[in-house]
């Protein structure tokens, strides 16, 4: 007779971590994904099957490059190598759903040598995504305003400036070459930056000062 008190609390102990572990994976809001080493899909939780679309009968049959949007066969190969290697890895993907549209992922994945595969939670940052492209759109309105303003000042200024040593010109015959050299100068400076405008005409007293130096 053998005395296997101690075995079995300590398997009842390991049913009832097992059992709390489950539970809280099925209540998590984040999807989690356990792969063996090839990637196939061993198992899923209800959150990453209603991020998908798929059923949990569906998702077992399946294999990350079934899901994988982002990447080829060949690079899924390669990253399951470095989580291998390397133990951790944390990176964005797009995942496929089942009705065709993309899903932006933020994944945390770890190795278990001694199970041989991979778990990973992958959170939906698609809102998050959504937020930042249009982030980035407004920043990009207000520096594409900034330069059409720039530009429109450098434009101005530039006419202005040729206005004022046209009107310079006339006034003196003796420096009309050194003046319609700076003028013509000017004028190819506008050109260059895109600003050149229709008349040269226009008068910009804040440049007056400066334009009276450039003269002397």
């Amino acid at each position: 007779v053998t005395d296997i008190t101690q075995a079995k609390l300590t398997e009842k102990k390991l049913s009832k971590s097992e059992q709390l572990s489950r539970m809280i994976l099925n209540t998590s809001i984040d999807g989690f994904l356990f792969s063996d080493n090839k990637g196939k899909i061993i198992d899923v939780n209800p959150a990453f099957c209603y991020m998908l679309g798929y059923t949990s009968h569906e998702i077992h049959k399946m294999s990350l490059i079934d899901i994988e949007a982002s990447d080829s066969a060949e690079e899924i190969k390669e990253r399951l190598k470095k989580i291998i290697n390397q133990g951790f890895e944390r990176f964005e993907s797009k995942l496929r759903s089942k009705d065709g549209s993309m899903v932006d992922v933020e994944h945390s994945v770890t190795y278990l040598a001694d199970k041989q595969f991979t778990f990973g939670f992958i959170r939906d940052i698609t809102q998050r995504k959504q937020f930042e492209n249009l982030r980035i759109q407004q920043l990009a309105q207000q520096r594409d305003a900034l330069v059409r303003e720039v530009h429109h000042r450098i434009k101005n200024h530039l006419q202005g400036m040729v206005g004022l040593l046209n009107l310079y010109s006339a006034k003196q015959p003796a420096e009309r070459d050194l003046i319609q050299d700076i003028t013509a100068k000017i004028s190819s400076i506008a050109a260059v930056y895109g600003v050149q405008g229709k008349s040269h005409q226009d008068n910009t007293c804040l440049l007056y000062t400066f334009s009276q130096g450039i003269v002397r």
